[in-house]
């Protein structure tokens, strides 16, 4: 079994699709749920990321279960991107692939650029160290221009 974790209302809308798969565990680490279930864990909403990097939470109960093998979702630029490299801690001992969708970095702004340059930057440190076992980077807009024209309703 593989245990396949989405970080944030994006990356966790796109580990759904794995729900019905059975080989698949999905846990969706969020701050859009109303409350924290087995594999649905509701995450604090903070203005700054200063106050995400002093809040991170303690994953480590609701991971009791997670399989050895790991693959790992996250939006760059997202707020919610900022509890990643503390997550990752919580589950270092763990065979982690990390899926990273880079967004289109000319449509953000402020805080959500530092976000993404910043996590894109360390999870790049991680991979070279060897504490992670892959490292997969997705191009919104990329995969855009494969795909073609898109309606705005169904971008994301």
């Amino acid at each position: 079994m593989i245990s396949i974790i989405g970080l944030g209302n994006a990356a966790s809308a796109i580990v759904d699709c794995f729900t019905d798969a059975p080989q698949y565990n999905v846990y969706k680490l969020n701050d859009s749920v109303k409350r924290s279930s087995k594999k649905v864990y509701k995450l604090k909403r903070h203005e700054t990321p200063e106050e995400y990097e002093n809040n991170m939470p303690d994953v480590r109960k609701f991971f009791a279960d997670i399989d050895d093998n790991v693959q790992f979702f996250i939006v760059g630029g997202s707020y919610s991107s900022n509890y990643s490299l503390g997550i990752l801690q919580q589950i270092k001992d763990k065979k982690i692939d990390v899926f990273y969708i880079k967004p289109d970095t000319e449509l953000l702004t402020g805080y959500p650029v530092l976000i993404e340059s910043t996590v894109f930057g360390v999870l790049q440190e991680y991979a070279r160290s060897g504490l992670l076992n892959s490292i997969t980077f997705i191009s919104n807009p990329n995969v855009e221009g494969c795909i073609g024209d898109l309606p705005i309703k169904t971008y994301y």
